[in-house]
């Protein structure tokens, strides 16, 4: 067989460019996302629950029924070796393909086994590039592990890990002169632990020579190491360089035997190897500790000084190879001489965390950047000049969505990677409404009832900013004086200057708009949710986790008298009652606390050992409380919080992420779980689901109903937001795809 090289490409660099694609690919960043996948029972859609699109409110070329997929989130790109155009993006749970460069996405199908697996890994073949690898995982699941291939360009994939351990596998090389030859190295198996709870198994290296469909073990020594890096000589195939924490391992026989070779990494944590394509000698070893580069084939090596020292990815210019990119902390930085110096290269990623960044090998200025949130970005003068190539591809994962309530009609979002969204006209239409803020992260958004153009943001970087123009502008609160990580916001609705902030330190009080803090009560607890009595708002009830001093627990739910009595009508019987937990020490402990003088003093009022996760108050009735639980549905109480009783008969799924109650109709309620949104209209009592099954992972994080059009319901999920017009029984996909910048796409460096 003939190998045709790209335009401009040497044999030895196209080689080591398939190598880097590798590099790349697995060295890409794990997001933390909380839990996902349905989360509960299968279940058939009710006949009257359907999903309805529009074209006016969804991405073309994207499958309706994967509205859901996390497609902001890029954990891992690979590009066609023959067509430098087409490129494949894989996100949490779903594959992209390019073929003019970024300009536009299509959703490829996919046919993993392992149902809530991610994509960790995606390498194109460097001869073949139809043929393609996929390894998935789930973080800290290893039955959702698996390796697949396509030989198609992504269409039909089939599993080839018979023969691998079913706890995963690390890493992939290719040989890249004859790539039937595949090199994996596997995880450690967390199934087989030592008394100190350390695997007793350290992984181990495969080999196939099938391209797949059988493997082999290989050595590597001395035993007890696991590999999270393969690198092969672009000249000598034969030649293999496996790297682990602070070891770096060398083969000259194809991996057969192997012996170490390192002797200065003592504090690196080896998850990138790579190459120079000139000079096969010289490597680049890279992970959390920075980089560090040998001259002598990994003999010796020198730290390269990098200014942030854990590095998610690296790759060489494949012209220039003393240009050297590395990702680290997120961040996109740039060496001209082999790793002496560095300077950032990623300024106009528009306040991106970057994931993983490929090198175009025909014209190596031309650089793609994936992110976690913002998608892909594209620089074509060497990381200069950034501008967003996301079209059909961004969906923002949305973790909060506030609606004005004199005009429903407006909503904000607050996204992972986006920043803060505004629709005019119900969802049909979204624009970003970034100026002002450093970080396009957003925790928490809050509206004020009385002036709704004064909205209040929290970002993942524990920043505030505050806006009084209807988002059009941002500028910062100083909440220094909190001094803690920020978990919740509320507005007094009849005095709205007075702001209340549940942090991981308590609760903080703000009587001047957010311009001064101090400290309420509650300063040993994780307060997670607040909620403000719309008649009487001095009273507040709060949803913490106790920092506990060790002493004993109790299992089950309770109320909080002396009694310890089990909750009439608990959904969980299968839970047995015991007094005391064994072990008897629980680190945290859930709690509700009720306030009726502003946060002065609080009173614990129940629902101890019990994740809670959402709490609501009947607007009509506000002595009427109900809860969501990690565990146990949903609980109601009709006297402020003395008593409490189950209130989900119909709820399939225990765990409740939010609930909302309608103002106009407060016996009508809606709660989010791991795969669906149920309703109630008895105040709780029956509940049935209404729809949002037939959207894979559809984690329902946020839910939003219109204050006068009640059967009018908003969901945000990862991947947008979902939108009903008649109380949940039919959804459009409103998806949140905007320029992140807010304005053309471009995105300019310093």
């Amino acid at each position: 067989m003939t190998i045709q090289y790209p335009a401009r490409i040497k044999p030895g660099r196209f080689m080591l460019w398939a190598i880097s694609l590798l590099l790349i690919a697995f060295s890409a960043c794990r997001s933390e996302t909380g839990r996902s996948g349905t989360g509960g029972p299968t279940h058939e859609t009710p006949p009257t629950a359907t999903m309805t699109s529009a074209a006016s409110a969804m991405s073309p070329g994207i499958d309706p029924a994967n509205a859901s997929m996390r497609s902001c989130v890029i954990v891992t790109m690979a590009l066609d070796p023959a067509t430098s155009s087409t490129l494949y993006a894989g996100t949490k749970h779903h594959l992209f393909n390019t073929t003019d460069g970024g300009e536009s996405w299509l959703h490829h199908s996919e046919a993993w086994d392992k149902g809530d697996a991610h994509v960790r890994a995606l390498v194109t073949d460097p001869v073949t590039p139809a043929i393609l690898y996929v390894i998935t995982s789930e973080d800290h699941l290893p039955e959702t592990s698996g390796m697949y291939k396509s030989i198609d360009g992504g269409k039909r994939w089939q599993a080839i890990d018979i023969g691998l351990p079913g706890y995963g596998v690390e890493t992939l090389a290719i040989d890249p002169a004859t790539p039937t030859t595949l090199y994996v190295a596997t995880a450690s198996d967390p199934y087989r632990l030592n008394d100190d709870g350390d695997p007793l198994s350290a992984g181990g290296m495969l080999k196939s020579t099938d391209g797949g469909e059988s493997w082999h073990p290989v050595a590597i020594e001395p035993a007890g190491h696991v590999v999270q890096t393969l690198a092969i000589d672009p000249t000598t195939p034969s030649t293999l360089y496996a790297g682990a924490y602070n070891s770096v391992f060398k083969s000259t026989d194809g991996g057969e035997s192997w012996h170490a070779i390192s002797t200065d990494l003592a504090d690196l944590d080896i998850a990138i190897l790579a190459i120079d394509p000139e000079t096969p000698t010289t490597l680049y070893a890279a992970g959390a500790g920075g980089v560090s580069k040998s001259i002598d084939g990994g003999a010796h090596w020198i730290d390269t000084d990098l200014p942030k020292p854990n590095v998610r990815a690296l790759v060489i210019d494949p012209e220039m190879p003393a240009t050297l990119y590395a990702i680290a902390e997120g961040t996109l930085f740039k060496s001209t001489d082999g790793g002496t110096g560095w300077q950032s290269a990623g300024a106009g990623l528009a306040g991106n965390t970057v994931l993983t960044v490929l090198i175009d090998p025909t014209a190596p200025a031309t650089l793609y950047a994936g992110t976690n949130g913002g998608g892909v970005f594209k620089s074509t003068d060497g990381g200069e000049n950034w501008r967003a190539a996301n079209a059909n591809l961004l969906a923002f994962d949305t973790n909060t969505l506030v609606i004005d309530p004199a005009r429903p009609s407006i909503l904000y979002a607050g996204t992972r990677g986006g920043g803060v969204f505004n629709s005019t006209n119900g969802g049909g239409n979204w624009r970003a409404t970034n100026t002002g803020l450093t970080s396009h992260d957003i925790k928490l958004l809050a509206i004020d009832p009385a002036r709704p153009t004064t909205l209040y943001t929290v970002t993942y970087t524990q920043d505030m900013f505050k806006s009084t123009d209807g988002g059009e502008s941002w500028h910062a609160v100083d909440a220094a004086p909190i001094r803690s990580a920020i978990l919740t916001l509320a507005i007094d609705p009849t005095g709205p200057d007075t702001l209340y902030a549940g942090t991981n330190g308590g609760v903080f009080t703000s009587t001047d708009g957010g311009e001064s803090w101090h400290p309420t009560g509650l300063a040993n607890h994780d307060v997670t949710h607040l909620a403000i009595d719309p008649v009487t708002p001095t009273t507040l009830y709060a949803i913490t986790i106790r920092h506990d001093d060790g002493r004993a627990g109790t299992s089950g739910l309770f109320t909080n008298d002396s009694t310890l009595r089990r909750i009439s009508g608990s959904s969980r019987q299968d839970v047995p009652f015991f007094p005391y937990l064994d072990p008897p020490v629980k680190p945290k402990t859930p709690r509700v606390y009720k306030s009726m003088d502003g946060g002065a003093s609080w009173l614990n009022i129940g629902l101890i050992h019990t994740s809670v996760l959402a709490l609501v108050i009947d607007p009509a009735r506000p002595t009427s409380l109900y809860v969501g639980t990690g565990e146990y549905g949903v609980f109601k109480s009709t006297d402020g919080g003395a008593s409490w009783q189950t209130a989900g008969t119909g709820l399939d799924d225990p765990t409740i992420n939010t609930l909302v109650i309608a103002p106009t109709s407060p016996t009508t309620l809606y709660a989010g779980t791991y795969g669906r949104v149920s309703r109630s209209t008895d105040g709780g009592e029956h509940w049935v689901c209404i729809g949002l099954t037939d959207v894979q992972y559809p984690h329902i994080k946020t839910l939003a109903i219109d204050p006068m059009a009640p059967a009018t319901l908003y969901a945000g999920i990862y991947g947008g937001v979902f939108k009903s017009t008649d109380g949940g029984a039919s959804w459009i996909w409103s998806a949140i795809n905007a320029v992140p910048s807010g304005g053309d796409g471009t995105a300019h460096g310093d």
